[in-house]
C-alpha cells in the first residue's frame, strides 16, 4: 500500500496446509498460495455476503454501529453526505511554476502545494468518465487481434459493441468518448479487456488520457487544471490510491528557517 494509508477492512484466509507454498522465502518471511486464481472469486464472494448484511434490516442496525466503531478508531472521520460538484468551494491555489515539467507549484494563503499533474488529471478525468461513461457508435470499427474469450467479454461487460470480424478477429463497433481520433485506441482497448470490470476499465481510460508527466504546461494551462481538480469529490488521491499532492504548511517553512530565532545585536543586523 502507499505510504501512509491504511486499510479499511483485513481479510483473513483460512487455509488448507497443501494450498501454502512455504518454501518462496529463504526466511519463510512470506507465504504463498497455491492456486492462486481462485482465490479473488472467493475472496470477492465473502466479502460481497459481508455486505449484504447491510440490506438484512435484522443485520443493518448493527453492521452500521460497527462500521462507525471501526471508521472512528481508526481515524478516517467520514462523512457520508453528498455535497453537489458545482457547490464544492475551490481552494485558493494560484498556479506559480512547473517543475520538472511533472509538479505544479501552487501558492495556498497556508503556504506552498507540490500537486502532480499527470494523476491530478487522471483524477478529474476519472470522475467525468465515471459519471458520463456511455460508449458511442464509431463508423469505422477498431479491429483486435487474437483476443481471449474472457477479453472479448470484458469489452462486452463495460458496454461496448464487439463481433467477431473473420478469422481471430474482432470489430469493436462503439468506444468510450475519450477513445474516438486517438492514434492509441488498440493499446487502450487491450487495456480495457484486461482491466477486470468496469470500475477498472474506467481507471484504465483515465489514466491514458491524462496529461504525462514531461509534458510542459502554461500557466493559464496549469491553473484550469488545478481549479478542476479541486472540483472533485475526491481530490486527495488519484483512482489508484496515490497521494496527488505535498502541502507544505507556513509554520513548517517558519520552523524550517527559524525565523521565530531572535537575531541579536552581535550578528550586525
Amino acid at each position: 500500500m502507499p505510504r501512509d494509508r491504511f486499510p479499511i477492512a483485513v481479510v483473513h484466509l483460512h487455509v488448507p496446509p497443501d494450498q501454502v507454498d512455504w518454501n518462496r522465502h529463504p526466511a519463510k518471511a512470506e507465504l504463498y498460495l497455491q492456486s492462486l486464481e481462485i482465490w479473488p472469486d472467493r475472496i470477492s464472494a465473502a466479502i460481497e455476503q459481508a455486505l449484504s448484511t447491510i440490506e438484512d434490516p435484522g443485520e443493518s442496525s448493527r453492521t452500521q454501529q460497527i462500521l462507525r466503531v471501526a471508521e472512528a478508531s481508526a481515524g478516517y472521520g467520514l462523512d457520508r453526505t453528498i455535497t453537489p460538484a458545482e457547490e464544492t468551494p475551490l481552494l485558493e491555489l494560484r498556479a506559480l511554476a512547473q517543475v520538472h515539467d511533472m509538479y505544479i507549484m501552487a501558492e495556498h494563503p497556508s503556504g506552498m502545494w507540490l500537486v502532480e499533474q499527470h494523476i491530478a488529471h487522471e483524477r478529474v478525468l476519472y470522475e467525468q468518465i465515471r459519471d458520463r461513461w456511455n460508449p458511442v457508435p464509431v463508423e469505422l470499427p477498431v479491429l483486435l487481434e487474437g483476443l481471449k474469450p474472457v477479453q472479448v467479454e470484458q469489452l462486452k461487460r463495460v458496454g461496448l459493441a464487439i463481433e467477431p470480424f473473420g478469422e481471430n478477429l474482432w470489430a469493436v463497433r462503439s468506444l468510450p468518448e475519450l477513445f474516438l481520433g486517438r492514434s492509441d485506441g488498440v493499446a487502450g482497448l487491450i487495456e480495457l479487456s484486461l482491466a477486470g470490470d468496469l470500475q477498472g476499465a474506467q481507471v484504465a481510460v483515465a489514466c491514458r488520457s491524462a496529461i504525462r508527466n514531461g509534458v510542459k504546461l502554461s500557466l493559464p494551462q496549469m491553473q484550469d487544471l488545478l481549479d478542476a481538480w479541486q472540483g472533485t469529490k475526491n481530490p486527495r488521491t488519484c483512482p489508484h490510491g496515490r497521494p496527488i499532492f505535498l502541502r507544505l504548511e507556513e509554520s513548517s517553512l517558519s520552523k524550517y528557517f527559524r525565523r521565530s530565532w531572535v537575531v541579536g545585536k552581535s550578528h550586525g543586523i
